[in-house]
């Protein structure tokens, strides 16, 4: 998302001789998915059917993900490091899909020292749009 925006900073508070003058409009870009973060702690979604075969995340890691079954029992975890818009997760060398077996499942997120998690998406490779 981008938008525009106008700002002046003319210093009325301070004596004629160091006031600032100027301004302008600005252009300003957020990331997609980009309003809202987790940016610590730890995050366990309701149950889900994901229909894609790989899950993506959009964040900053390092963000801990967990595959959970409806019985509260770990099926995969794995760790995204880094910045992407789109972070494959892989649990093991296993896809989501391998692993859920087509059942509803839970994701946990824990969200680390300086990371953030903005995002994420079940999806099958073809079917992700590129953000613009």
């Amino acid at each position: 998302m981008i938008y525009y925006y106008g700002c002046s900073s003319f210093g009325k508070n301070h004596p004629k001789e160091t006031r600032v003058s100027g301004g302008g409009i600005f252009r300003a870009r957020l990331r997609p998915d980009g309003f809202v973060s987790v940016d610590a702690g730890t995050l366990t979604t309701k149950l889900l059917q994901c229909e894609g075969e790989k899950l993506f995340v959009n964040g900053v890691g390092p963000v801990a993900v967990e595959l959970i079954d409806r019985d509260g029992r770990t099926l995969g975890s794995a760790t995204v490091t880094g910045d992407s818009l789109r972070h494959k997760v892989v649990f093991g060398g296993k896809s989501l899909r391998k692993l859920a077996s087509g059942n509803a499942v839970r994701l946990r997120f824990t969200v680390k020292d300086r990371g953030h998690l903005y995002s994420f998406m079940c999806a099958d490779d073809d079917n992700l749009r590129k953000p613009q």
